[in-house]
């Protein structure tokens, strides 16, 4: 049975993932091992507006130079026939997020940025999401190929599904469902039922 609501990730989900993390962690100051959101959360009001700076530049250049993930166009379009609701879950700046989507003419119901409050792997941003497409969180799914996107999931005890890319799953969370990429989650969301 589909779900009301498809709740995506953006980087490595519907566009390739091309963010040097590593470089942008060096170039803010942070740790490798540290997550850089959460480690600028800590910073003093300078060192996070001068650390924003950073991010917030490979972010644009990234966005600008962003291709989709094979098969994202046609599973959106696809996700648009069925009226089932479609929301964008990032880290990612409102900045970054409107130019993949004016550069691609991705029609997306909802976004949810960074800007908008505590961000994925915490539930908020996903309960936001929930609630502006007017959905349950038993009715929704949250798609990603990232740690954040699935810990995120559990935490809000929604369904999620994980596209590996063929990597082997390296995090403790469990999705509900393992795909390659976005063509393998279209044909499967094509044979669910669609009577709800």
């Amino acid at each position: 049975m589909l779900p009301k609501a498809l709740l995506f990730d953006m980087d490595g989900t519907l566009t390739r993932p091309i963010l040097d993390f590593p470089r942008i962690k060096r170039d803010i100051g942070i740790r490798e091992d540290e997550a850089i959101l959460e480690a600028m959360a800590k910073m003093s009001p300078q060192e996070f507006a001068a650390a924003t700076v950073i991010l917030d530049d490979h972010e644009a250049r990234a966005a600008d130079q962003s291709t989709l993930n094979n098969g994202c166009e046609a599973l959106l379009k696809w996700i648009k026939s069925t009226n089932i609701g479609i929301a964008l879950v990032t880290r990612n700046s409102r900045a970054s997020v409107d130019t993949v989507l004016g550069k691609h003419d991705l029609k997306i119901d909802v976004v949810v940025t960074r800007e908008d409050g505590d961000c994925k792997p915490a539930p908020d941003p996903v309960y936001l999401a929930c609630e502006r497409l007017d959905c349950g969180i038993d009715d929704a799914w949250m798609i990603g190929d990232g740690h954040h996107d699935i810990e995120a999931a559990a935490a809000a005890k929604m369904r999620s599904v994980w596209i590996s890319h063929g990597e082997e799953r390296r995090f403790n969370v469990v999705p509900i469902h393992t795909f390659n990429d976005l063509p393998e989650l279209h044909a499967f969301l094509r044979s669910c039922d669609v009577s709800r």
